[in-house]
């Protein structure tokens, strides 16, 4: 009985291991008609299981959550049911994340492990030299009383 015990002790450690091996953040490009940045969020809970957020970055800022993820071996197995995207990854290295990403069709990725997710620069108020001709205009109305006024 002992040695049963231990047995299992022994694979939940490993199990759990494994898990930990994915925490961290993950990203990498689909290589759609246009490239567009998936990031993934591993954390291992204290009841050994790993939970998964995904987002993408270049589309909004929404952290969507997952409705399965789990570990075999080296691999990890998610699913988002509401967005029907499914993903499964093999780890190569410490690093990597050789993986396919589901959505209707299969598109390869690869996911490297990042420190943060970089945030996509769209200045809202963009300042000169600029890459077009700008030029500054105002008229009043037919009776004078209002000025209207814009950037062309």
């Amino acid at each position: 009985m002992r040695i049963i015990f231990f047995f299992f002790f022994l694979l939940s450690i490993a199990i759990d291991c494994k898990a930990q091996q994915f925490n961290g953040v993950w990203g990498g490009r689909l290589q759609i008609p246009s490239s567009l940045r998936i990031v993934f969020t591993f954390t291992t809970k204290e009841d050994g299981k790993i939970l998964a957020t995904w987002q993408s970055p270049d589309q909004s800022k929404l952290i969507l959550l997952t409705d399965t993820c789990f570990v075999k071996g080296d691999s990890i197995f998610i699913t988002a049911k509401k967005y029907k995207v499914s993903f499964k990854g093999k780890l190569i290295g410490d690093s990597i994340i050789q993986s396919l990403f589901t959505q209707g069709i299969d598109i390869p990725i690869v996911l490297r492990k990042v420190d943060k997710i970089s945030e996509l620069k769209r200045p809202q108020t963009p300042l000169p030299p600029f890459t077009y001709h700008s030029e500054n205009v105002s008229f009043f109305n037919a009776d004078k009383s209002i000025q209207f006024a814009g950037t062309f």
